[in-house]
């Protein structure tokens, strides 16, 4: 006996397109009833799908967050799906959670999906070389965005001896 797939409307798409747990995308239009919809993978690593309706112009979703509205509760709100173990192509619904863009950010950095890369900052005046521009105005006592707003070029002044360490 063949195992029944659930099929749900897709969110704003409703009576064109539904979606399975598994990602495929089908049509709901006279035409094409029922063709699986072709997935791609955009240049940042996700599956994506193009759909369209009458008097629209035709659009690019992302397969997850399709998933994420049809399939995964949302009591919070939120307004991010995460792929909890890191990998964009790994769509299974319990791969999936809603977050919002701090935490979707920190899982990221956690999971070494994101690496901060701190410049280092050289104090031409003293000739002391901070590891990063948190350590410099901390130790010059200095307001942060004072600090980064003085290497940027931001603030002008003939007082400021710093510069990005090369």
């Amino acid at each position: 006996m063949k195992e029944q797939t659930e099929w749900v409307p897709v969110k704003n798409y409703e009576n064109y397109y539904e979606i399975n747990k598994k990602g495929e995308v089908r049509s709901l239009h006279k035409k094409t009833y029922g063709y699986i919809n072709e997935q791609r993978i955009d240049r940042g690593g996700y599956h994506t799908v193009r759909l369209n309706k009458p008097y629209m112009k035709s659009s690019t979703q992302y397969v997850h967050r399709l998933l994420g509205f049809a399939f995964i509760p949302n009591v919070e709100n939120k307004p991010f799906i995460n792929h909890i173990d890191g990998e964009k192509l790994n769509n299974s619904t319990n791969n999936l959670e809603w977050v919002t863009h701090s935490e979707n950010i920190l899982h990221a950095y956690h999971t070494g999906l994101l690496k901060v890369k701190a410049k280092s900052v050289h104090d031409i005046c003293s000739g002391k070389i901070y590891l990063s521009i948190m350590e410099a105005a901390k130790a010059l006592n200095i307001n942060y965005g004072t600090c980064r707003n003085y290497l940027n070029g931001n603030i002008k002044t003939n007082k400021t001896c710093l510069r990005f360490a090369a």
